[in-house]
């Protein structure tokens, strides 16, 4: 799920909307529950703890990163806080949209 990606305040009503769809899977509607006792709604880790939103995240230290990589990471970064400006413009951008924008982003593939 990508709604750690999401401002602290928009995570509740997105869950909400995705719970909403699970309604018809036992699997899903005990994976729903979980996910909103011990994070969507929980008193210990709340959204505003683990979300990523406006939060850069490096798994290692910029000077250990090649040139290129470093190239890449400040771009892709640079992209996201543009993504952040337009989607906190609630009129330009759904949460379907900036969600699918962010994924966009994601390099899976291995150099």
């Amino acid at each position: 799920m990508a709604l750690p990606n999401l401002p602290t305040a928009h995570i509740p009503p997105a869950f909400e909307k995705l719970k909403a769809t699970c309604d018809h899977c036992p699997q899903l509607t005990a994976l729903t529950k979980y996910l909103s006792k011990t994070w969507v709604f929980s008193t210990s880790r709340p959204p505003a703890s683990w979300t990523t939103f406006k939060r850069s995240a490096r798994t290692m230290p910029q000077v250990r990163l090649y040139r290129h990589q470093t190239k890449v990471i400040k771009s892709r970064q640079e992209a996201l806080q543009e993504l952040w400006c337009q989607y906190e413009q609630a009129d330009r951008m759904s949460t379907s949209e900036y969600l699918r924008r962010c994924s966009d982003l994601v390099d899976i593939s291995e150099d």
